[in-house]
């Protein structure tokens, strides 16, 4: 995620989906200070709710959605 923001800037989108641990925290931060957007699976929808709640913690995040509906609300 970290070239991608420096790469494409406010047109990045990152989505953190289920996982462990906090691999997508640094990538969050990232994207959304370059002006991207950070989209989260909803931790109560996810196998594994580490990384979706990693990433919330970082403050970055913009909608919180399980995944089938995340294109849904970037409308």
């Amino acid at each position: 995620m970290l070239s991608a923001a420096s790469a494409c800037e406010d047109r990045c989108v990152a989505v953190i989906l289920s996982g462990t641990g906090q691999d997508g925290s640094t990538g969050a931060k990232a994207v959304k200070a370059a002006g991207g957007i950070v989209m989260v699976q909803d931790p109560d929808t996810a196998q594994y709710d580490g990384m979706p709640k990693a990433a919330m913690r970082t403050g970055c995040v913009d909608p919180v959605s399980m995944p089938a509906d995340g294109a849904s609300r970037m409308r």
